[in-house]
């Protein structure tokens, strides 16, 4: 037994025993028998929590990487279009599956595999045309072979190979297998590319980008965008993977758009969610509001388990009562730049958010006048 056979023994194992593990994906190129000496170990671990994260760790001299998905988190990977994820469970290997998620994801995942990425819109198509043209042009206006060319050279070549699996509705693949999948596809263009990364030549990396660009109308000068008036956010033609802009990952896999302050309120059970848009600008996340609805005590209750006390008032999760104010909420939301938290007020609240504070509060009680008062002497 090596030592890969042994990592991999070690941490199935503390898997196995680890609270809350429906299935274990082994994926990678250990998996699939390519591995070398400094190859790692790669799990996909569906878990029936509701968080998802990633651990890297050495097991007997053996780098092993481990993420750890929801099944709804996981499924929601593989409709996104995530290339790593989808040719995981294509071609992976359950170690464990003990409700059938993982049979599930793997079966729907070589369903994804053979369809390939979703088409491309037209302005995302067009978007990646001017991207290569300006790169080309740019090649094409300093003097060859200076020390710009072949930055700008480097900076083509990886996306022009990355516009072809996205243009041809081709997975892309991780860097060091990329050129044998273009090459399963375009065995002139992986010769091409070969070529590039051998000599580093500016003039080679124009020919690239042209051969890719050809069978989509060449390169582009003339378009318009799409006219976004101000105040408003313009949509993101081409998101590309969590992993970045490189090649890690897909790189197109739909067209997002937010609302016109750029946010989103969905109804989520006993409160509300805010979906922002992170500011590498990929794909959004959910930031908790602070104070839940007060409306909804007893689904609250129902959720956490704690028995219902109609007398009690429902704080904010901040320590905060608002209870006293049945004119207003409050909402703490976090500014763009982390800093320090900034509140804003909501004016006129429903009805139903008023009647249920003063229903816990208690009704308010009109003031009385200065001659009724036992402490005034008129």
């Amino acid at each position: 037994m090596n030592r890969h056979e042994r990592a991999l023994a070690t941490v199935l194992e503390e898997l196995q025993a680890l609270p809350g593990t429906d299935a274990v994906l082994f994926f990678g190129s250990v998996q699939r028998g390519e591995g070398q000496a400094t190859s790692d170990l790669d799990f996909y671990v569906v878990t029936s929590g509701r968080e998802y994260w990633r651990a890297g760790r050495v097991v007997d001299g053996v780098q092993v990487e481990l993420f750890f998905n929801p099944a709804p988190k996981m499924r929601e990977r593989l409709e996104e279009g995530d290339a790593v994820a989808i040719h995981a469970f294509a071609t992976g290997e359950l170690l464990l599956d003990r409700t059938g998620v993982g049979k599930a994801l793997a079966a729907r995942a070589r369903q994804l595999w053979q369809e390939g990425p979703k088409p491309l819109t037209p302005w995302q198509a067009a978007t990646w045309r001017y991207r290569l043209t300006d790169l080309a042009q740019d090649i094409e206006d300093v003097p060859p072979g200076s020390p710009e060319a072949h930055l700008l050279a480097g900076l083509l070549v990886p996306q022009a190979l990355e516009a072809f699996c996205a243009l041809n509705r081709a997975w892309a693949d991780k860097p060091k297998r990329l050129l044998a999948r273009i090459r399963q596809l375009d065995p002139e263009l992986a010769d091409m590319a070969a070529e590039f990364y051998r000599t580093s030549n500016p003039a080679v990396a124009v020919r690239i980008a042209d051969r890719v660009l050809a069978p989509f109308g060449g390169r582009i000068h003339t378009y318009e965008s799409d006219r976004v008036p101000i105040g408003e956010r313009w949509r993101i033609p081409f998101p590309t993977a969590r992993r970045g802009w490189g090649l890690k990952g897909p790189s197109v896999h739909g067209c997002m758009s937010s609302s016109v302050n750029g946010k989103g309120l969905s109804h989520a059970g006993c409160g509300y969610w805010l979906k922002t848009l992170p500011f590498n600008l990929q794909r959004p996340r959910r930031r908790r509001l602070i104070a839940p609805l007060p409306r909804v005590p007893e689904s609250v209750n129902a959720l956490s388990g704690l028995p219902h006390d109609p007398l009690r008032p429902v704080p904010a999760p901040n320590g905060k009562d608002l209870s006293h104010r049945p004119d207003v909420r409050w909402l703490k939301t976090l500014p763009f730049n982390l800093q320090r938290p900034r509140r804003r007020r909501l004016i006129d609240p429903p009805p139903r958010v008023r009647d249920s504070v003063t229903a816990l509060s208690g009704p308010s009680r009109p003031l009385e006048a200065p001659s009724q008062h036992p402490m005034v002497r008129i």
